[in-house]
């Protein structure tokens, strides 16, 4: 093809108007970088004449709607970015360009927009021909834009838009088979429809019908545009008597319905969990469920996979590239960052593809050992994309994961990067790679901010969108982490981050993490002074002996603060001495100021009394009375509303401080202006955990039971989620830091519904409400003797309290709040927590 290059008054082709002309013109990428070359520094005007007179347009296009054949279905039209550059690049006149954008919305509206336009047409001269029959067709098959809200025996009512920059006012007809019924105007003023779609508003319609007298069946109709007869929507239209006949039975079935559904939902729990697997026989689970075909993407959404394999054996880039190589659509793209060890096999693996007629492979000789900025190079190199995937070599991903990547942005325009499960081989399988067994599944929770700050918990296979890295470059220096980086750099945005709860990730081994969290530390600290906060990051360590590989410790700075501690009691004195003497014991371990408050509930033994006529002599310590039928909510109520600390720490008398700087950990988080409450970790008297947080079983009958019970104490728990810091659906009032802003604010304790039972999680409910977070700290570590005094309700009367509580408190906040974003979706949600999987969830994207 020989084309001029500009002239001095035109501008010249750069590579991305060349890549933007095969989207627009053709609707796909370019074939190669080569073909890309030739076109740059050419004239546009004579670009666009190549393009719109190429063999490849006027088939597949003008040929099409010639033949009257729409191959373009429903889709949607070109991507506003195209939309706004093919405006501003090429030659159209000033109504082209409004009708232009107008159209836009479907691919043959922009078609008939443009090849309607005289000074397009003029530039490309005859080097086409346009039928006046294919302009009207593309025009058809672009249509209106429509919708009708209610259609009855009385009126039908909605709205329709004509497109273009002059349309006007739809004139409408309704038929009742080849009856004429009504007609009527689309000209009432829209707002909605105007916020949407833009316009003058005057879309809406609203045709009355005539009674029509008692009929033995429903009326079919449709309604059409009277100058084209084309048909928009259609129905079925009622008597009223037939109606009313119909909607009496219509409600036996509904209720019907209703019962059916009700007894299913009682059964799936225990369905489900027969259909699973315990978590040991992974393997087994994934032979069932997880074993999916290759499907190649097919979606507006343009995807580039950057494949780091430096350092990695040619087999596991073979893997890794082939099980990409299957599911790329005809916008996206891999590119292969190899070092020179693996140049040949990277050039086989693009050769073989294009050999099969895909040439979207591409790869990159790269020298530098930063993953960082090996990225940084590999972004600067290739066209722009709509989402940008990291992986490694030694990663094979799922069959669907590329399309389930582009399914989640599409869904959530905030949305800007998407982490999600994974697994990897059995080493001890020698069958073909593709058959072996799969283990060690880590199946994430949703994001969790304080949860990625001590660990990179979302792995180094991530997906971006492209137009994040306009705003920020890869980090160096991050050891591989600077995927987790760009996460964690993002994550202080609402709904940036989201989870695909889906394995999509096989590694050939379990990953290697650096059992210090050195480079991560670097990271955070990194962020930490972005974000202007004062965090100390510490080695990872815990007073239980529980160990997480790669994570690290952050410790907020409360400064001064003054903290309250409520604690009620009645009697028991061989309790409420102990815990008093574990609180004094470790006093010179914290900043705090300390407002000892113990609420004397009647207390009759001469021990327990002579015990707080002592206490009540102290200068920090004060006993409260209370007199009446026990109400832990109203007890802690009326102390806090005389307490004068900065914090309010609810604590039971049978517990015993272990850690010896817990209140400044609990206050320095509490006062975090985004927190609403802060829960710790309870142990036994034999050291076992009581509390690690709660777990949230969504429909359970006890849909919300502690995580971690009976396990030892050095169990960091399913990924050391006993050992850190995690945001939980509720925490215990047998421990529970709240700033004391903050529980004034919430009204306290409810404790008319409340008494006993379940007010610790109705508060946090109320605080997550407002839209504060809950979360549970293991670095306040407490015994609780929870048997000896009222507390977790096991069995009779105290077991009827307990579910009596969490079925109201599931009926005020179940809808809401039942689903716990920390519990993975594949566990079973009848058994012990994280133990059992399920069959895997259908709706697999978590927010």
């Amino acid at each position: 093809m020989s084309l001029p290059k500009a002239s001095s008054s035109s501008r010249q082709a750069i590579a991305s108007d060349v890549i933007q002309f095969y989207r627009l013109v053709h609707n796909r990428e370019p074939e190669s970088d080569a073909v890309i070359d030739e076109f740059i520094g050419l004239d546009l005007k004579a670009l666009a004449t190549a393009f719109f007179s190429s063999g490849e347009f006027v088939n597949r296009v003008i040929g099409s709607a010639d033949r009257g054949e729409n191959i373009w279905g429903a889709r949607r039209g070109p991507p506003q970015e195209l939309v706004d550059w093919a405006i501003g690049t090429l030659p159209l006149s000033e109504p082209g360009r409004a009708a232009f954008r107008a159209w836009a919305d479907s691919w043959p509206g922009a078609y008939f927009a443009l090849l309607s336009d005289e000074v397009l047409r003029s530039t490309i001269g005859g080097s086409v021909e346009v039928s006046p029959a294919a302009l009207s067709r593309l025009k058809a098959f672009a249509g209106p834009l429509s919708g009708v809200e209610r259609l009855d025996s009385s009126v039908v009512s909605g709205w329709v838009m004509a497109r273009g920059p002059d349309a006007e006012p739809v004139s409408l007809e309704i038929w009742g088979g080849d009856a004429f019924v009504a007609a009527g105007r689309a000209d009432r003023f829209r707002r909605d429809i105007q916020d949407l779609f833009g316009g003058d508003g005057r879309v809406g319609f609203e045709i009355r019908l005539e009674p029509r007298r008692r009929q033995a069946g429903p009326l079919r109709i449709e309604i059409r545009i009277a100058s084209t007869g084309e048909r928009i929507a259609e129905g079925e239209i009622h008597s009223a008597p037939v109606i009313a006949t119909g909607l009496s039975q219509l409600r036996g079935e509904i209720a019907e319905v209703r019962a059916t559904l009700e007894r299913l939902e009682r059964a799936l729990p225990a369905i489900t969990s027969g259909l699973g697997r315990a978590l040991g026989d992974y393997g087994d689970y994934f032979e069932d469920w997880g074993r999916r075909p290759a499907l190649v993407h097919d979606d507006d959404l343009a995807v580039t996979v950057v494949l780091d394999a430096v350092g990695a054996s040619a087999l596991a880039l073979d893997h890794s590239a082939r099980s990409i190589q299957a599911q790329l659509g005809r916008r996206d793209r891999l590119v292969l960052l190899v070092d020179k060890t693996l140049t040949n096999t990277a050039a086989e693996i693009g050769n073989s593809a294009a050999w099969r007629g895909q040439t979207r492979t591409s790869w990159m000789t790269v020298e530098s050992e930063d993953g960082g900025a090996r990225l940084q190079l590999a972004l600067r190199s290739e066209p722009a994309s709509d989402i940008v995937i990291l992986t490694q070599a030694d990663a094979v991903l799922a069959g669907d994961a590329l399309t389930l990547v582009a399914e989640a942005f599409a869904r959530s325009p905030e949305l800007q990067a998407v982490y999600a499960d994974e697994d990897c081989l059995d080493p001890d399988d020698d069958s073909e790679m593709d058959r072996r067994r799969h283990k060690a599944p880590i199946l994430r929770p949703a994001y969790d901010g304080d949860l990625l700050l001590q660990v990179p918990y979302v792995g180094t296979t991530l997906a971006f969108r492209r137009s994040i890295f306009d705003a920020m470059e890869p980090a160096e220096g991050c050891e591989g982490l600077h995927g987790c980086d760009l996460v964690l750099r993002l994550g202080d945005a609402p709904g940036a981050i989201g989870h695909i709860a889906s394995v999509l990730v096989t590694r050939a081994a379990e990953p290697a993490l650096d059992p210090q969290g050195l480079a991560w530390a670097e990271c955070v600290r990194r962020e930490v002074e972005r974000r202007g906060h004062a965090i100390e990051i510490l080695p990872k360590s815990d007073i239980l002996g529980a160990v997480v590989p790669g994570a690290i410790r952050l410790r907020h700075d409360a400064g001064p603060v003054r903290v309250s501690i409520i604690i009620p009691t009645r009697d028991r004195v061989d309790l409420l001495k102990p815990c008093l003497d574990s609180i004094l014991r470790h006093r010179a371990d914290n900043r705090a100021e300390l407002d000892l408050m113990i609420i004397d509930h009647e207390s009759r033994e001469p021990e327990t009394r002579a015990y707080l006529d002592g206490l009540a002599k102290q200068d920090d310590l004060r006993v409260v009375p209370f007199a009446g039928a026990f109400n832990w909510a109203l007890m802690n109520n009326l102390a806090a509303d005389k307490a004068t600390g900065d914090v309010l720490v609810f604590l039971n008398n049978d517990t015993v401080v272990l850690s010896p700087d817990w209140l400044d950990e609990l206050a320095s988080q509490a006062l975090r202006p985004e927190v609403g409450a802060v829960g710790c970790r309870l142990l036994y008297g034999d050291g076992t955990i009581q509390h690690a947080g709660f777990i949230s079983r969504g429909r359970a009958p006890d849909f919300l039971i502690h995580d971690g019970v009976g396990v030892a104490g050095s169990d960091g728990g399913y990924l050391g989620r006993h050992a850190l810091v995690h945001a939980s659906p509720v925490v215990t009032g047998a421990c529970m830091a709240v700033r004391t802003g903050v529980f004034r604010a919430l009204g306290g304790f409810d404790s008319a519904n409340f008494p006993l039972e379940g007010n610790d999680a109705d508060l946090c409910y109320r605080a997550r409400a407002e839209g504060l977070s809950v979360i549970y700290d293991p670095y306040a570590t407490l015994y609780h003797l929870e048997s000896k005094t009222r507390g977790f309700s096991v069995s009779g009367e105290d077991r009827t309290a307990s579910l009596a509580a969490q079925a109201l408190l599931r009926q005020r906040w179940g809808e809401r709040f039942g689903e716990d974003a920390g519990f993975n979706p594949h566990f079973d949600r009848t058994g012990r927590p994280f133990d059992r999987l399920r069959p895997p969830p259908g709706d697999i994207f978590l927010d």
